[in-house]
């Protein structure tokens, strides 16, 4: 937590490729006044979400959402091997994030290359792709996004749990 800038300049970087629009929205601390949310564990001050955009037709939108931070590894000498350094045995990857939410955003990028590759007149309308911060402590970088009409849309979360009504995964 709070070392999330060099992840989100690989994303912002691979949405650049993938032809988006991409910009840094930083987090307003004053999120953290919402009732419904968590309490924030640092500040926001020079923390961003990353925000990448593309197409701009009158056809449904979609909104792909997602976390670039992962709960910290307690006990990590209870680990196999060290948390934050990825580990392949066989065809399985290990390590802190490889299912949540790497593996969730490498499948979402992976999937919009190939579509853009094979069916590029697919989505018809606005694609958003969402990367915030801090997900897993309080979730208010996404309730942030979530409640601007420029983040809006039909929504879709590439992580392993239901984070209310709007998203699936």
């Amino acid at each position: 937590m709070g070392r999330e800038h060099e992840a989100q300049g690989i994303v912002e970087q691979e949405l650049k490729r993938l032809g988006f629009e991409v910009e840094r929205l930083p987090i307003p601390d004053a999120i953290a006044t919402d009732p419904l949310a968590g309490v924030p564990q640092l500040s926001y001050d020079g923390r961003f979400d990353v925000i990448g955009r593309s197409g701009a037709g009158r056809g449904p939108s979609l909104l792909l959402n997602g976390h670039i931070d992962v709960v910290p590894a307690e006990e990590a000498d209870r680990w196999a091997s060290p948390p934050f350094e990825p580990r392949r045995d066989g065809d399985r990857l290990y390590g802190r994030g490889a299912g949540d939410m790497k593996g969730g955003f490498a499948m979402a990028a992976l999937a919009l290359d190939a579509l853009g590759a094979t069916a590029p007149d697919a989505i018809a309308g606005p694609l958003t792709f969402v990367s915030v911060i801090e997900e897993e402590c309080t979730g208010l970088p996404t309730r942030k996004r979530r409640t601007e009409p420029s983040t809006r849309s039909t929504s879709r979360s590439g992580s392993s749990k239901r984070c209310g009504s709007w998203s699936a995964g």
